[in-house]
């Protein structure tokens, strides 16, 4: 149930991180106490895929997120980096305040 909670807050965070406002921080203190209380050994070996797949694209999303801020910020497109044009996960701000904390 850990598990499953944490995947669907930290999909939602990603989606609609503006919606959170100054509530934010509250929110990634909640993911990072999911994540200390997830056992992500037990997990992998005694859980059904399910549960197992249900972490996969948290992990997928980041990677995909750090690497598109990365590309950003080498060819220049500050204004895709800051969230001005696009909206989204690959903004600073939800670099910073949401993904690298909870990893």
């Amino acid at each position: 149930m850990t598990a499953s909670l944490f995947a669907k807050l930290a999909q939602l965070l990603r989606q609609k991180i503006t919606a959170f406002g100054h509530d934010v921080n509250i929110s990634v203190r909640c993911l990072q106490t999911l994540v200390s209380a997830i056992d992500a050994r037990a997990i992998v070996r005694n859980s059904p895929e399910i549960i197992r797949s249900s972490l996969l694209p948290f992990f997928m999303y980041a990677s995909e997120d750090l690497a598109m801020t990365v590309n950003n910020l080498k060819q220049g497109r500050f204004s895709h980096v800051k969230g001005t044009i696009t909206r989204g996960a690959t903004s600073l701000n939800y670099v910073h305040m949401v993904l690298l904390p909870v990893l």
